[in-house]
């Protein structure tokens, strides 16, 4: 008990949180890549592919390259496995009634189907002011708690060991320079074990203040997202796996993310 409060102090207080799905690595690391804006980034590995950008562990630390930035030959795999973006649109007050007003017979109305129900939340770190620093355009996922039990599973069987020795590092590092490593060894690790993530039934992106809505037909979801903070030179990693009620919101942040 002493050692888990311990992991979630430190990932709390010195991770702060860190858009999904990450892709498997497309290639074994490189010596060293030249990007087109002339930069070199040297014994780089692949760690993962957002929507915008590609994920890149290389001697400079954890980076995030635009897949415009790489030489063509590499962007090419890399597209080839770039997730691709959806987004649910609900359409609401005026904007629903225009759409009524459009189309006043219903001829193009859908047939009735399954109930919806409606997922609100906000993905946030904790800041100066109450509000705190929302995190936009992060990807959220509504999970079946049984497709999400049987994910789990096979993570931990694939993961377990890793995320075992990464956290007893972590505990054992000293304060300082070493001990922040080892945290940012434990939460890459963790981030990685989501790869790939859960069959999802629906998916929802952050606005510019965090807010998102999923709708989909299940009762029950666990939410489902994966996000990088820049911190200094490096970035952080956040991992949520949260059981969601309808119609209440959830709220994805630093104090609820995936630990050891």
């Amino acid at each position: 008990m002493a050692a888990m409060r311990m992991i979630h102090v430190l990932l709390a207080c010195l991770a702060l949180a860190a858009a999904l799905p990450l892709a498997a690595q497309v290639q074994p690391p490189l010596a060293s890549v030249k990007l087109t804006d002339g930069r070199v980034l040297y014994q780089v590995q692949i760690n993962g592919t957002m929507h915008d950008y590609v994920i890149v562990k290389c001697t400079a630390g954890i980076v995030s390259v635009p897949y415009e930035a790489f030489p063509p030959d590499l962007r090419a795999k890399l597209e080839a496995v770039r997730p691709k973006l959806q987004v649910n649109v609900i359409v609401t007050g005026d904007a629903a009634a225009s759409v009524g007003q459009s189309d006043p017979a219903g001829k193009n109305a859908q047939p009735s189907g399954p109930q919806n129900f409606f997922y609100p939340g906000r993905v946030y770190l904790p800041g100066p002011t109450a509000a705190g620093i929302p995190l936009p355009a992060v990807l959220v996922y509504a999970v079946r708690p049984a497709d999400f039990a049987t994910f789990n599973q096979a993570r931990l069987k694939q993961y377990g060991a890793a995320i075992t020795t990464a956290t007893d590092k972590m505990i054992q590092a000293a304060p300082g320079d070493a001990q922040r490593a080892a945290i940012n060894e434990t939460l890459l690790t963790l981030y990685a074990s989501f790869e790939p993530g859960p069959k999802s039934v629906a998916m929802a992106m952050t606005d510019e203040k965090g807010h998102f809505t999923l709708s989909c037909h299940e009762l029950q979801v666990v939410l489902v997202a994966r996000t990088t903070v820049p911190m200094g030179n490096s970035y952080r990693y956040l991992v949520w796996a949260v059981p969601a009620t309808q119609g209440d919101p959830t709220f994805l942040t630093s104090e609820n993310v995936v630990t050891p």
